[in-house]
């Protein structure tokens, strides 16, 4: 699964069902501790600062929602790009596709 010399995870070798859940589980940490610091927020801010500030928080949560969707979605569709010039093997178009949607969020 994993090439000795430069430690890359080749996704298109072995179990697609393991490879898919080692490939999510990242994302998946990733969603709950976004989860934890809106809840954490909330409790804090509830607590601390007042029903108005709380309410400002709840107001902007779809704003933020879509802001953490577009960057998925950009993502995702450099991802795409991506793995295809991986299994061309070209380096080159890697790099450079991976530079130009970073820049993208």
């Amino acid at each position: 699964m994993k090439n000795q010399k430069t430690s890359i995870l080749n996704m298109t070798e072995g179990n697609p069902v393991a490879l898919i859940i080692q490939f999510s589980i990242p994302m998946l940490i990733g969603n709950l501790f976004q989860q934890l610091y809106n809840l954490v927020d909330s409790i804090i801010v509830g607590q601390f600062v007042g029903a108005d500030a709380l309410a400002a928080i709840g107001a902007t949560g779809s704003v933020t929602f879509l802001f953490f969707a577009l960057c998925n979605g950009i993502g995702s569709g450099g991802g795409i790009i991506t793995s295809q010039f991986f299994g061309k093997g070209n380096v080159k178009e890697i790099k450079s596709c991976i530079v130009n949607t970073g820049y993208g969020c």
